[in-house]
C-alpha cells in the first residue's frame, strides 16, 4: 500500500473491504479491493463466516485476461494489483457515480426513462459482449454490480462468480430477482444464456423500478404467468405497458425466454432497434402505466429492503 494513501473505507467486501484511496505519484483518486486471503482460500465472509461461492483468485483471473486483451469502456478496469503475506489487493478506476443501482435508486420515482435506461444498457451490453467473448460469463449481473463513472458510462465489474462459458455449470448462484430459471432449479446450463437472462431483468427493473418476479420458482405468482404466457402477459396483467417502447418491451420478451436456447444473444442484442436508433425527444421523458410507484409495488407485495431504500 506504500504506493497509495488511504481517504476513506468505500464498504466491506465479502473477503475484505474497498477503499477510496489516492495514488502517491499522479494524486488520482483510485478503488483498492483488499482481500483477506486466509478467508478467500477458506470461502467464508469476513464478517459473517458464512460459506461463499464467490472466488477470489478467479475474479483476478478474469481482470487479468480482461486487460491483456486491451480492456474495454465498459468494464472496471485493473490498473495495479499487488499481494502481501495476509492480503490481496486489486486496484481500479474510481467511478464517481458508484452502483447503478444508486443511480436508479435516486432517479425520480427510482426508474429511468426510456432514452436513459437505453443509453445504459447499451453500454452494459457491450461490456457483458467483451466479456463473453473474451471468454467468460458473469453469472451475477445486476444493477450492483455495474458501476457509473464520471463520465456517465457504465462499468461492468464483480467477477467473483464468472467462470469459462464451457462447459456448463450446475451451481445455483447469483441474486435470486435475476437468477435463470435452470440456475435456480440446480440443472446443468450454459452460464452464457444465463447472462442473457439476468440481462432481461435489469432492463426491466430500470425501466419500471421493480423486477418482474421474486425468483424463477412456481411458487411465485408471477414467475408462473411469465412461464406459461411469457412477460408480454405479465405486463399487460400488472398494466405496466406504458413504461415501454415497442422496442423495449420486444427486447425484454426476447431475453425473458424460459427456454434458454431461444434467448436473444449479445450480437443480435446491439443490432436491435432499441439499441441502434436514437430515442426522439418525446421519448426522452418517462412513460407512465398510470399506477403510483407505491400502488405498483404494494399490488406486486414487494418489501424487499435491500432493493428499495425507501
Amino acid at each position: 500500500m506504500d504506493a497509495y494513501t488511504l481517504v476513506e473505507k468505500v464498504a466491506d467486501a465479502i473477503y475484505g473491504q474497498v477503499l477510496l484511496c489516492k495514488e502517491n505519484a499522479t494524486g488520482r483518486l483510485v478503488v483498492i479491493k483488499q482481500t483477506n486471503l486466509a478467508a478467500m482460500r477458506a470461502k467464508r465472509a469476513c464478517t459473517t463466516q458464512r460459506k461463499v461461492a464467490e472466488d477470489g483468485e478467479m475474479e483476478k483471473t478474469v481482470y487479468t485476461a480482461l486487460s491483456a486483451r486491451g480492456g474495454h469502456t465498459n468494464v472496471l478496469s485493473l490498473l495495479d494489483s499487488f499481494d502481501n503475506e495476509t492480503h490481496s489487493h486489486l486496484v481500479f478506476d474510481h467511478c464517481k457515480f458508484g452502483e447503478l443501482y444508486n443511480v436508479l435508486v435516486d432517479a425520480p420515482e427510482s426508474r429511468f426513462g426510456l432514452r436513459d435506461a437505453q443509453a445504459y444498457f447499451r453500454q452494459i451490453v457491450r461490456g457483458v459482449s467483451f466479456l463473453h467473448a473474451s471468454g467468460y460469463a458473469h453469472r451475477d449481473l445486476s444493477l450492483e454490480n455495474v458501476l457509473v463513472d464520471a463520465k456517465k458510462q457504465c462499468r461492468v465489474m464483480d467477477f467473483g462468480l464468472a467462470v469459462p462459458i464451457a462447459p456448463t455449470r450446475h451451481e445455483c448462484v447469483g441474486k435470486l430477482f435475476y437468477m435463470a430459471p435452470e440456475v435456480y432449479q440446480g440443472v446443468a446450463y450454459q452460464p452464457l444464456l444465463a447472462d442473457m437472462w439476468s440481462l432481461g431483468i435489469l432492463l426491466y427493473i430500470m425501466l419500471t423500478g421493480a423486477p418482474p418476479i421474486e425468483s424463477t420458482s412456481v411458487d411465485d405468482e408471477r414467475y408462473r404467468v411469465l412461464h406459461t404466457s411469457g412477460i408480454r402477459a405479465l405486463v399487460k396483467v400488472w398494466h405496466l405497458g406504458g413504461y415501454f417502447s415497442p422496442d423495449a418491451l420486444d427486447v425484454v420478451d426476447g431475453l425473458l425466454q424460459v427456454n434458454p436456447v431461444k434467448r436473444m444473444t449479445t450480437h443480435s442484442l446491439l443490432h436491435h432497434p432499441f439499441l441502434q436508433k436514437e430515442l426522439d425527444a418525446r421519448e426522452h421523458t418517462k412513460a407512465t402505466s398510470g399506477l403510483s410507484l407505491e400502488t405498483l409495488l404494494a399490488m406486486l407485495n414487494l418489501r424487499h429492503p435491500d432493493m428499495y431504500k425507501r
